[in-house]
């Protein structure tokens, strides 16, 4: 999260927060994408 890589997160209480579903699907996906060899 410090290099600005990870979704920010959604204050959803004075103690809690949350992350949208969609954008940590997209993380999730731009990761493996990095991660795979150049064809």
């Amino acid at each position: 999260m410090d290099r600005g890589e990870f979704p920010r997160p959604i204050r959803l209480s004075a103690n809690r927060v949350g992350w949208l579903e969609s954008d940590l699907e997209q993380w999730l996906e731009q990761r493996t994408a990095d991660s795979q060899p150049a064809a």
